[in-house]
């Protein structure tokens, strides 16, 4: 098996041989995904290296209206010589079958780098690059306290700025699992230092409200969209949904969103305006990288009766949590959230 954990992803670059083949950098780490591609770009092809001839980016889409694209990228010569990748996003299990083939017929001088988000154990995609041992699988699981902690220390000596034990295990308590976030928050937090250089609780709180934020977005933009598999992941990565006050902020978020759907849908259908137009008219406005995912749940959420459904279930879960303290507040919402992307997937509620 040929898979590679990411703490030992620096060692494993730096033995990287020139003429490998291809790596797959998958999971629910986005930003740490992002982060490794980065560095094995920058590896491959230098960092003053001209990428306009040497970085090919695919995206799922293309390959599904000319799938022949991935071994014709894979076997062409970059027009000044040297090393080329190709980087392909948003990755499918049906990409397996044309992998191979592109692995076949490849230049030496290319390497295949493909971007996925969760897979399973069964994936054909993840299975390809685990069970070959020429290409790597790299997973990218949400960060634990000792890797942020690494992160954390790293990024404050760089700025000189010193911590108490309890500040600094308040800030790591308070950071997202994602890395990308995380270091916004960490960068956050050193500009609230300022010249003092120093860290207090106000500024702790600051970025944990926000972490809390980007977190019940994400839950619920991922039920109203049907993504049980991905909803299942975040439910069990999760440590925010063990604390109560934590669980009422996802039900009434859940709440609300109802009611930005049922504008939405007025609008849509019934006044017939475009997307763009009526997101306009709905307040508080919707974060704009939220606005695709938004607007696919508009066409799955496109009847009255789902949106009640929806609105029913949310006001069921805050009465049980209010009204039954035996039963722990995250299972409720566990349950609600599932149910919304179990609903999501019906033309009508049962």
């Amino acid at each position: 098996m040929t898979a590679v954990k990411a703490y030992q992803f620096d060692s494993f670059l730096a033995s990287l041989k020139p003429n490998t083949p291809g790596i797959l950098f998958y999971g629910p780490n986005d930003g740490l995904v992002d982060e490794l591609i980065k560095q094995t770009i920058d590896q491959t092809l230098g960092e003053q290296n001209d990428r306009a001839f040497s970085l090919t980016s695919l995206h799922d889409d293309t390959i599904k209206n000319k799938p022949s694209i991935v071994a014709e990228e894979a076997e062409a010569l970059s027009f000044l010589g040297g090393p080329r990748v190709v980087l392909i996003s948003q990755s499918l299990d049906s990409l397996a079958k044309h992998l191979e083939h592109a692995f076949s017929v490849r230049s030496d001088n290319t390497l295949i780098i493909v971007r996925a988000g969760i897979l399973s154990p069964r994936s054909t995609l993840r299975n390809l690059f685990e069970k070959d041992k020429n290409i790597f699988a790299v997973p990218c699981y949400e960060d634990n306290p000792q890797s942020l902690k690494k992160i954390l220390s790293l990024e404050l000596s760089k700025e000189n700025i010193s911590l108490s034990p309890k500040i600094h295990e308040w800030i790591l308590n308070a950071l997202s699992p994602d890395r990308r976030h995380a270091r916004q928050q960490i960068e956050k937090l050193i500009l609230l230092a300022g010249e003092e250089k120093s860290i207090h609780e106000q500024h702790i709180q600051l970025i944990l409200e926000q972490a809390d934020k980007l977190t019940i977005d994400t839950l619920i933009d991922t039920a109203f969209s049907g993504q049980k598999k991905i909803l299942s992941s975040l439910i069990l990565s999760h440590r925010h949904l063990n604390d109560l006050s934590f669980n009422m902020r996802v039900v009434r978020a859940g709440s609300a969103h109802v009611a930005t759907l049922r504008t939405l849908f007025r609008l849509l259908s019934l006044e017939n305006r475009s997307f763009k137009d009526a997101l306009s008219h709905v307040q508080p406005r919707i974060f704009f990288k939220r606005e695709p995912l938004v607007q696919k749940q508009c066409k799955l959420w496109n009847h009255h009766q789902k949106l009640h459904k929806a609105s029913e279930i949310f006001l069921a879960t805050e009465q049980r949590i209010k009204n039954s303290p035996s039963i722990p507040s995250h299972v409720l919402v566990e349950r609600a959230l599932l149910s919304l992307a179990q609903t999501s997937l019906k033309p009508f509620p049962s």
